[in-house]
């Protein structure tokens, strides 16, 4: 009886380790991922605008459409070519100055272009026998907005009348617009001058024009008459032909008349009997 009681304990433990292992292995093992390394993301590629110089460029000089042309290259992004060359968005750089010479072919990096009207741009052409001068244009001076660029040039007039007093004696006045027609001249004071900056400010209230500086490289001289005449004359601009450019221009007016208004007599210094005053 014993030995039955036994046998039968020792079945019912082996039944039992048998059952103990069978309900560990069905138990669904746990899965430990190994630990994700990240890399660097690629550097991606991208395509930038840049500006090639068609000739050896020399500083101070102020592009022309002639002078560059406009082009695209592939660069790393945040490479060093980007920071250097990348025109981003602004690629009318006509007009700009260069601060550096650029050699034939090479790329123009923006840090050797100067904008136009800036405290760089202006100190950039400061030299000894040379002076920055600024016109104010007014509504009826639209004309030179529309045709003039920055390294383009002007010829300055001074507007004036002629008034022919007794004893033979002149009287000239300017601003014109006080007598006859045919005693109204220009005489050409400055010619030449080149343009530095057309600079626009926004207009003030309901004024959709706003207000126009056009500053032009004079020289010391060129200065002495503007202010020797200042508040008591009249100038008028005009942009100056190219000097590479033959235009066979003949006045509307009859052959006796084409030189009118345009006249170069002298006003300034004629001697007794001559010049009685200019007055605005």
């Amino acid at each position: 009886m014993k030995n039955f009681i036994s046998i039968a304990l020792i079945l019912v433990g082996l039944i039992g380790i048998f059952m103990l292992y069978q309900k560990q292995d069905n138990t669904p093992s746990q899965v430990v991922s190994a630990p994700v390394i990240n890399k660097d993301p690629e550097i991606k590629e991208m395509v930038i605008s840049v500006a090639i110089a068609k000739e050896d460029l020399t500083e101070k000089m102020i592009l022309t459409s002639d002078d560059f042309q406009l082009g695209t290259i592939k660069v790393l992004e945040n490479s060093q070519e980007k920071r250097i060359y990348d025109l981003n968005t602004n690629t009318s750089i006509i007009g700009y100055a260069l601060n550096a010479p650029i050699a034939k072919n090479a790329f123009i990096p923006v840090t050797a272009l100067v904008e136009p009207g800036s405290h760089e741009y202006v100190d950039l052409f400061k030299q000894p026998g040379t002076i920055i001068y600024t016109f104010n244009l007014q509504k009826g001076d639209q004309y030179l907005v529309d045709n003039l660029k920055s390294g383009e040039y002007v010829d300055i007039f001074l507007a004036y009348e002629r008034n022919h007093l007794s004893g033979g004696i002149n009287e000239y006045i300017s601003p014109g617009g006080r007598n006859n027609v045919n005693d109204v001249y220009l005489k050409p004071v400055m010619m030449h001058k080149r343009v530095l900056s057309l600079k626009k400010f926004p207009g003030i209230g309901n004024e959709s024009n706003g207000n126009v500086q056009l500053i032009v490289e004079i020289s010391d001289i060129d200065m002495k008459i503007i202010k020797a005449l200042e508040g008591r004359s009249k100038f008028v601009l005009f942009p100056s032909l190219p000097d590479d450019v033959e235009i066979d221009i003949k006045s509307s007016l009859p052959e006796k008349e084409e030189n009118w208004p345009v006249s170069d007599a002298t006003i300034f210094n004629t001697g007794i009997g001559g010049i009685r005053e200019i007055r605005g």
